[in-house]
């Protein structure tokens, strides 16, 4: 704690001590309120806190505290932007081995992120997260990427974080983000829903699940794989994403978009780095 503007109150057998301004790390302290009731027996101490920070900072500050390994699974995938408003409630035992108590909302205010894996660009990110020791929640999050409005739920289980995303997008800015989507068979818009699961445990792969109808999307190219926009065709892909096969992966969503010629089994396929797509027709 920095520069702090303070003040001290003994209440009866309580103590409490206010704070008017300061720095935690590269956070601001707004306002803060450190609690302990009934000094003399008291087993822990209570903190009510706004802050404000960049996003990634906050994570960074995170990284400190019992919510370390969602930090760090943020700041694994992503690089981050943006401010972010910060109410922080905390119950701190004065025994170690005792668990803290930790509730923290994130209120977003156009947030900008980056997933490191696929370069993907989403913009104007506002909601809440909501984190505590076990859990991590949000309200529905509003967002743009690919070009179109998106909405997102984020949640969690014992084991991953899951973020569920509804949106649309063109052909275009697919092939915009894609080049190796390039070409003038495919046109059109799609809606599609989307299932990111980013586990607690690093050595498992971050997994994404995109379901969609492909209504809206011309596949013109004068054969039996040919359909109209108003035809439905459901679309299922599963990728599992690591530093080796994002390439794997995005050539799977190639293949589930032309319908063409591809290898059976895509893992088969040689693994390049994410930055050097290509495809040669």
């Amino acid at each position: 704690l920095q520069n702090l503007y303070t003040t001290v109150h003994f209440l009866n057998s309580d103590l409490q001590v206010a704070i008017y301004n300061g720095r935690s790390e590269n956070v601001q302290i707004n306002q803060a309120i450190i609690n302990i009731e009934d000094v003399a027996n008291s087993d822990h101490v209570q903190v009510f806190a706004q802050l404000n920070s960049q996003v990634n900072n906050a994570l960074q500050y995170l990284q400190k505290t019992p919510l370390h390994n969602t930090a760090d699974n943020l700041l694994n995938i992503a690089n981050s932007q943006g401010s972010a408003g910060i109410d922080l409630n905390l119950h701190v035992p004065y025994v170690e081995s005792d668990p803290v108590k930790v509730k923290v909302d994130a209120h977003l205010h156009d947030a900008h992120m980056n997933l490191k894996s696929v370069n993907l660009d989403i913009s104007n990110i506002n909601g809440t997260l909501t984190f505590t020791e076990d859990s991590t929640s949000s309200d529905t999050l509003h967002a743009k990427t690919l070009g179109y409005p998106i909405q997102g739920l984020m949640s969690s289980d014992a084991t991953s974080t899951r973020l569920l995303v509804t949106g649309s997008t063109s052909i275009h800015n697919l092939q915009k983000q894609f080049s190796f989507l390039r070409g003038e068979a495919l046109k059109g818009q799609l809606n599609y829903q989307a299932d990111l699961r980013i586990p607690d445990d690093e050595r498992h792969s971050t997994s994404l699940d995109i379901n969609s109808l492909l209504q809206g999307v011309v596949i013109d190219n004068n054969t039996w794989v040919a359909k109209t926009a108003e035809q439905s065709e459901p679309l299922h892909l599963n990728f599992q994403f690591d530093k080796q096969n994002v390439y794997n992966a995005f050539m799977k969503l190639f293949c589930a978009l032309t319908k063409s010629a591809c290898a059976a089994d895509i893992s088969v396929l040689e693994p390049v780095p994410a930055s050097n797509f290509f495809l040669v027709c």
